[in-house]
């Protein structure tokens, strides 16, 4: 496939392999319920759904819970994985919500699968 778009041929690729289509495609759509809730290029996504850094702060559902609530508080979007609570647009988080979390246990960049979950609340599994 990589040779066909190398050579500006159009490929129209349905997949459940998110890593995939952040990585070859040129512009995406996103689809839940058979019906079109986003399209745009990774990058266009990327910005308008879930900013450019995602923190993530780990520890048990008491933790997790305590960090889903302020940041709900603070009008940013979070997501679970795993053990963790991620932080969306963590570049935009108020000063003040940092020092009630304290530091993040991992500072990450966003991907496609953070705007998939922040768009429809489903795990792409």
């Amino acid at each position: 496939m990589e040779t066909l778009r190398a050579a500006g041929t159009t490929v129209l690729m349905s997949t459940h392999y998110i890593e995939e289509a952040e990585r070859l495609a040129d512009e995406v759509a996103v689809v839940s319920g058979g019906r079109q809730i986003a399209r745009g290029t990774p990058q266009e996504l990327l910005r308008a759904h879930a900013g450019s850094q995602a923190a993530e702060y780990r520890g048990d559902a008491a933790r997790r819970a305590f960090v889903e609530e302020h940041v709900a508080r603070a009008g940013l979007t979070s997501r679970r994985t795993g053990l963790s609570v991620s932080v969306l647009r963590a570049e935009t988080m108020p000063g003040d919500l940092r020092e009630v979390l304290g530091p993040a246990d991992v500072l990450r960049p966003t991907t496609l699968e953070d705007v998939f979950v922040a768009l429809t609340g489903e795990l792409f599994v």
